[in-house]
């Protein structure tokens, strides 16, 4: 082996070993879970009124069938059918309209009934605090009208707005808020849209508007109704309130 072949042979022998390391790519940063959405959120609903009224009306059905088994001629056994039977309609009654409630608003955030825009945004944004606690947030609902939609329409939207509002001013009527944290904003109209902050005690309210009060508007207004937008962001404010009374216009719902 001749001197080079030795000097090749040593260098490659003692070459130092590489001592880079492998750049690793960070693991994916873990999403936001999110805790509810639009559907999730009005079946838990619609789930509570079910099981809230089977609850009662089998109380007020017990205490009803024992005071008429104890102050009444009639046979136990047929007065055991009445009081089933009367069960039976009311529970059916409660099924089906909360049933139909849900098939409505699942129509609604479908799309079917009119278009809507960032309602699936608004939950997923939202904190747990926000489903925990009486968080308030900012919440613009705009109603936006096609260019071929005339005056006539336009008044129509900006009279929905202005009505609504007193609606929900009446409703609200009697809240005593936590001295020191504050008030949410207030519901106002801004001709074709409305703006406030809400909480999630408001949100089955903004529901009502939007399918039970906005629906027959929404039919007048036809293919001029371009489309439905929520627009919302994250920042939530944390403001305590005590009902102080709730007056008739507001236990009508």
């Amino acid at each position: 082996m001749s001197d080079s072949e030795k000097l090749e042979e040593y260098i490659s022998r003692n070459a130092p070993k590489s001592t880079e390391k492998k750049l690793v790519p960070p693991p994916p940063t873990p999403k936001k879970k999110q805790l509810k959405t639009p559907l999730s959120w009005y079946r838990s609903k619609v789930i509570g009124d079910i099981v809230g009224f089977t609850v009662i009306s089998s109380v007020v059905s017990g205490i009803t069938a024992a005071f008429l088994f104890n102050n009444s001629y009639l046979d136990p056994q047929i007065l055991t059918l009445i009081s089933w039977a009367v069960w039976v309609v009311l529970m059916s009654l409660n099924v089906s309209i909360n049933l139909y409630r849900l098939q409505r608003y699942t129509r609604w955030i479908k799309g079917e009934l009119y278009k809507i825009n960032g309602w699936d945004d608004f939950f997923r944004i939202r904190s747990e605090s926000f489903w925990t606690k009486r968080n308030y947030t900012q919440l613009k609902i705009i109603i936006k009208l096609t260019p071929e939609a005339t005056d006539l329409h336009l008044d129509a939207v900006k009279t929905f707005t202005k009505k609504t509002v007193e609606k929900w001013d009446k409703r609200y009527e009697g809240i005593e808020w936590e001295p020191g944290m504050g008030t949410p904003k207030d519901l106002v109209s801004n001709g074709t849209s409305l703006q406030g902050e809400f909480s999630r005690a408001e949100l089955m309210q903004l529901v009502k508007i939007l399918i039970t009060r906005f629906l027959p508007l929404a039919r007048l207004l036809g293919n001029k109704l371009w489309h439905v937008t929520i627009e919302s962001n994250t920042k939530e404010n944390h403001i305590p309130a005590r009902k102080v009374s709730r007056g008739p216009y507001e236990r009508q719902g």
